[in-house]
Order: structure tokens, then sequence, then C-alpha cells
């Protein structure tokens, strides 16, 4: 999977969570969640356990701390997506499938 493919997830599984989606539909890897997105700390952690549920991964808390940004999220699902490569693109497909179904 591409770092692009991924970004897209990434901007799809955020959906439900932002408040600004005009940002959203203009998102670029350095859009910021939490001032660009307008997430709130309760938002920011239901999309963190979305991608440990969809993609069966667990985020550390120093992971999650140094994720800010659109392209910070693309980067941290392709590092899992290398360490687990089956596991994570199995999610990807799931989540794919959920999201046009």
């Amino acid at each position: 999977m591409t770092e692009a493919q991924v970004r897209d997830l990434v901007l799809k599984v955020l959906a439900p969570f932002v408040r600004n989606e005009e940002a959203l539909l203009n998102a670029t890897a350095e859009t910021r969640i939490w001032e660009d997105l307008q997430v709130n700390s309760a938002r920011f952690i239901d999309i963190l356990l979305a991608f440990e549920e969809k993609l069966d991964i667990e985020i550390d808390d120093d992971e999650a701390d140094g994720v800010n940004t659109v392209g910070d999220v693309t980067r941290l699902v392709l590092n899992y997506a290398k360490k687990q490569p089956d596991l994570v693109a199995k999610g990807i497909s799931a989540v794919e499938q959920g999201l046009t179904s």
C-alpha cells in the first residue's frame, strides 16, 4: 500500500471525528489534527481507538503523543504495516469495505 493510499484511508477514518469538514476536504500531510481539523482530546482518543480496532494494532502512549498531523497518522499506520504487513493489510481491507458499503 502506498503512502497516498494510506493517507486517503486515514482521512476516511478521521472524517466522523472532525469539526472542520472543509479542512478535511483540503487536508494534506501537514494538516494539523487539533487546530485545523478541530478535533478535541476526547475525539482524538476515539480516533486512536478506531485505528487500533480497525487495524488490530496497539498504539502506545509515546506514539500517540507524537501524532499532530495527518502525515503523522499516515506514517504511524505505514510503520505498523511494515511490522505486521498481513495483519494491517487485512485491517485496511476491512476498513475500506466498511467505508464503501
